[in-house]
């Protein structure tokens, strides 16, 4: 399904019951985007033109994004296939789970402490990408401690990782953004979150959500 035709099933099946949210591209976004891109995405399939994938999905966009990644969300549904005939009885499943499965899961980012929370009770939490997120999460909330601590562990764990894969790159690229992070708190955390402060905008940028 084309971009042009999804925007007209969003504004004929889900828009009414979806106050806040705006099309982008392929996505639906909540306005407006604090710090927290929250969504809902309609992937397309490379088998099937006339369906999508539906994903519920919260991105912080403080951490460095090249690209729409879903750590931190969750497929709703399996494939939906829709067309003229079953578009009506498709989309009226699909809004239902929008309101029971989707928005539940975005309230519980609803702010910048509620997100990282919830990340920090994830399955996966252990994951280098989520204890990122969780890090700097709390130098936003200016909780100076609390994000010292967590910066302090997640390099450590980093650097297991970097000397058990030496040759993955993206480890160390994480290490020195945390590393930057850890500096600039201990020499003024008001640069901290500039530094962050940075890293949305080109988030923002990357994503064209600006």
């Amino acid at each position: 399904m084309k971009t042009p035709q999804l925007h007209a099933v969003f504004r004929r099946y889900l828009l009414p019951a979806l106050s806040g949210f705006v099309p982008c591209r392929r996505m639906l976004i909540s306005k407006p985007i604090d710090h927290l891109l929250r969504g809902f995405s309609f992937e397309a399939s490379g088998f099937d033109a006339s369906g999508f994938f539906l994903e519920a999905f919260v991105l912080p966009l403080y951490v460095p994004q090249k690209h729409l990644s879903f750590t931190f969300g969750s497929r709703i549904g399996s494939f939906w296939v829709i067309d003229n005939l079953t578009a009506d009885h498709i989309m009226t499943n699909v809004l239902d789970c929008v309101m029971s499965k989707g928005l539940p899961l975005l309230d519980r980012s609803s702010t910048i402490r509620d997100f990282a929370q919830w990340a920090d009770n994830l399955p996966h939490a252990a994951d280098p990408h989520v204890q990122e997120a969780i890090s700097f999460s709390f130098v936003l909330c200016r909780e100076w401690h609390v994000a010292n601590s967590k910066l302090e562990r997640h390099m450590m764990k980093l650097t297991e990782h970097i000397d058990d894969h030496p040759e993955s790159n993206w480890i160390r690229d994480m290490f020195l953004r945390a590393e930057r992070i850890h500096e600039a708190l201990r020499v003024d955390p008001n640069s901290a979150l500039h530094l962050l402060a940075e890293w949305e905008a080109s988030s923002r940028r990357n994503l064209r959500l600006t």
